[in-house]
């Protein structure tokens, strides 16, 4: 079994998810229910200011 020793941030999991599925910021953001610039500031880890809903949202689609 192969191991990533990187820590799993959730600017990394939001940026692999939406790299797997070819979705653009946009298109992850409506899908959360969020404005881009929000889930893009997340993504490049430049805002640490996320509710909980807004986690719960995020997690449901990436830990599929």
């Amino acid at each position: 079994m192969k191991y990533s020793h990187r820590p799993l941030c959730l600017n990394t999991l939001i940026h692999e998810y939406r790299k797997r599925k070819g979705l653009t910021q946009k298109q992850f953001a409506q899908m959360v229910g969020r404005h881009r610039n929000h889930l893009a500031a997340i993504e490049k880890g430049k805002s640490n200011r996320i509710t909980f809903d807004t986690y719960q949202k995020i997690m449901s689609f990436v830990l599929k």
